[in-house]
C-alpha cells in the first residue's frame, strides 16, 4: 500500500500530514503553499498526495508512486 500525504484544513491554515500521523509535517497559511509542500514531500517519498477542501471533502489525488521519475505533474 502506498503512503498517503494529506493536505488538510487545520485551525487558521492548512497542514501537510502523513495519513494516520499524530503531528503534521508542516503548517501553512495558504492552501496553495501547503499543496506545493505536500507535492515535494510526496514526490520524494513516492507517495500519494491527497488534498481536501475546508468542508473535509477530497478534492484531489495524485499518485507519485506510479509517475515516472522526472515527469512533470
Amino acid at each position: 500500500m502506498t503512503t498517503q500525504i494529506q493536505v488538510v484544513p487545520y485551525r487558521d491554515g492548512w497542514d501537510v500530514i502523513h495519513e494516520g500521523a499524530r503531528y503534521a509535517d508542516s503548517h501553512h497559511a495558504d492552501r496553495e503553499v501547503a499543496v506545493m509542500a505536500g507535492t515535494v514531500l510526496a514526490r520524494g517519498e513516492g507517495a500519494t498526495l491527497v488534498t481536501y477542501d475546508r468542508a473535509g471533502r477530497e478534492c484531489g489525488r495524485v499518485d507519485y508512486a506510479t509517475r515516472a521519475v522526472g515527469a512533470l505533474a
